[in-house]
């Protein structure tokens, strides 16, 4: 449709495009392109270089982003004619995706067979399910929003989200199933009650772009934003705006958390690259990603400057832009990316391996004063000492394992590359089906695929 505008074009389309050129269908050349994008070589450069090849040609980058396990896709579904950026299970023989096509898609895993509905004005490109699988939304590109909300054992539309005035680039359910929020081109995040999407209990502008959204997976009060302006945002949505003058009668209360200020910001959460996604886990941790290639644990506190977040943890292994994020049921995290590829990551491995190795010290610790005071009695120690040899054994195997999962630039490797599309991986939506997690993806190449992927935390 005319002024079509995708979320994630190759090169993104500022909001100050030139209307008059549009207007006149120009054709946009590579010296427009660089003019309106100065990072347009860059991309060009890095978007056909994939992962692998780097760390096949690249010492460097070999060191410090050894290549994890690969797997393969179990199947590839084909049916869209455009760019897919929309996936998410509907149960666990189905799922759903949404293409630049306007088609949204229910799919059949076991036979691959689709069926196409046609609900949207223009392209589909987001989609999202409720916890208890009686409703599915999907956002794209209209006048209004074109934010949808279906009955996916029906396959039909059974509301449309009122309160958009541009494209829906994310929407996604609490965890409850209570709540719905989207996110506009405008900047725009609404939050619905479900039961009443006509009328929104939260409107307001928090990004010159909004890219993402995500309930606190513990409180649905909690929500947390991201946008191209490369700020991550938190709010409470249980307090209402206060002017400064009224907050400041109340600065004895402010929590560690979520003051009464209801907006808590990371400014420039990704170096000021564009954040992808936000990931709300509890009310004291998120994950996010972005167009630096990172994926950040953030600690939700005020540190002792004063300053909101405080990064915990870098996921690195990507080789371009992170687009979006998904958790499995074990609580890893599983990423796609630019560059085709998927990763797995252990949320916190590192945190894992060394309790285990304080564990270990803290019982050679105790293990050696009994082994002194045996000694100082004349009695046999032999026993106490081949118990602490085998447990420094064990502490060493355990401390050189260690090195698998960070580096000595302090970062944390994935654990598993899934692997398949050939063009951007969109979006990814995972769901446990018998003792395994299944990820099913959306991808530029115009196809969806289905990965079996187990993670060890």
């Amino acid at each position: 449709m005319a002024g079509y505008v995708s979320p994630y074009r190759l090169v993104e389309e500022p909001m100050r495009a030139d209307k008059a050129a549009r207007q006149r269908k120009k054709v946009k050349t590579e010296e427009y392109l660089r003019r309106m994008h100065p990072d347009y070589d860059y991309f060009l450069e890095h978007s056909n270089i994939g992962y692998k090849d780097r760390c096949t040609k690249d010492a460097e980058f070999t060191q410090h982003f050894p290549l994890p396990p690969l797997h393969e896709a179990e199947k590839t579904f084909k049916g869209h004619s455009d760019s897919v950026d929309g996936v998410a299970w509907v149960s666990d023989t189905c799922f759903a995706t949404g293409a630049h096509d306007k088609a949204v898609r229910f799919w059949d895993v076991a036979s691959g067979s689709s069926q196409a509905v046609t609900a949207h004005e223009g392209a589909v490109f987001c989609m999202a399910s409720s916890a208890n699988d009686k409703l599915l939304v999907s956002g794209g590109d209209g006048a209004h929003g074109q934010c949808k909300v279906w009955d996916p054992a029906a396959r039909k539309v059974v509301s449309d989200v009122q309160g958009h005035r541009t494209s829906v680039f994310q929407c996604r359910f609490a965890k409850d199933s209570s709540r719905l929020v989207s996110v506009a081109r405008d900047g725009r995040v609404l939050v619905h009650d479900v039961g009443n999407f006509a009328k929104p209990i939260f409107s307001k502008v928090l990004h010159n772009i909004a890219r993402s959204a995500d309930f606190c997976h513990t409180d649905p009060a909690l929500l947390a934003t991201c946008g191209q302006d490369g700020n991550v945002q938190v709010l409470d949505l249980r307090v209402p705006y206060l002017p400064y003058e009224q907050l400041a009668q109340f600065s004895s209360s402010v929590s560690n958390y979520v003051s009464l200020n209801p907006l808590n910001g990371i400014s420039r959460a990704h170096s000021g690259y564009a954040c992808g996604d936000v990931q709300f886990l509890r009310k004291d941790c998120l994950l996010s990603c972005g167009k630096d290639n990172r994926i950040l644990r953030w600690n939700l506190s005020y540190s002792n400057g004063g300053s909101y977040g405080v990064c915990a943890a870098q996921y690195l292994g990507h080789s371009t832009g992170v687009r979006g994020l998904a958790m499995t049921s074990t609580g890893s995290i599983v990423s796609c990316c630019e560059d085709g590829s998927l990763r797995s990551w252990g949320f916190d491995d590192m945190g894992v391996i060394q309790r285990q190795l304080q564990a270990m010290k803290s019982e050679i610790s105790s293990l050696n004063k009994q082994s002194d005071a045996a000694a100082k009695q004349n009695e046999d120690i032999s026993a106490l000492r081949a118990q602490i040899v085998q447990l420094r054994k064990e502490k060493t195997k355990l401390e050189m394992e260690a090195q698998k999962h960070v580096t000595p630039t302090g970062h944390i490797n994935a654990s598993a590359a899934l692997v398949g599309h050939s063009a951007f991986v969109a979006a990814c939506s995972v769901r446990k089906i018998g003792n395994a997690d299944h990820v099913a993806t959306a991808s530029w190449d115009q196809t969806a695929e289905v990965v079996r992927v187990e993670v060890n935390v």
